[in-house]
């Protein structure tokens, strides 16, 4: 599976950050999210981030990465909120 990953710039701003490609055809988020780090060479730093599954859908969903590294679902509204 390929997910596309952006981190939230600030005002609705999006920085994107890359693909990451995972075994088979079900979503490991977790996977995904450490397979993104090693592309990148470094772990994701705590933040929202927005994903998208390439082969399946547009729309994007929501995480927040804290700064141990665990990172939980979120919806828009309160990424909204909160920046």
């Amino acid at each position: 599976m390929i997910i596309e990953f952006q981190r939230e710039g600030g005002e609705e701003f999006w920085l994107t950050l890359g693909l990451a490609r995972t075994p088979g055809r079900r979503l490991d988020l977790e996977e995904a999210i450490i397979a993104l780090g090693i592309s990148r060479g470094r772990p994701v730093s705590e933040g929202f981030y927005r994903y998208r599954v390439i082969e399946q859908e547009s729309r994007w969903r929501y995480v927040e990465v804290d700064r141990i590294g665990a990172f939980r679902p979120v919806d828009r509204a309160r990424i909204t909120q909160l920046t």
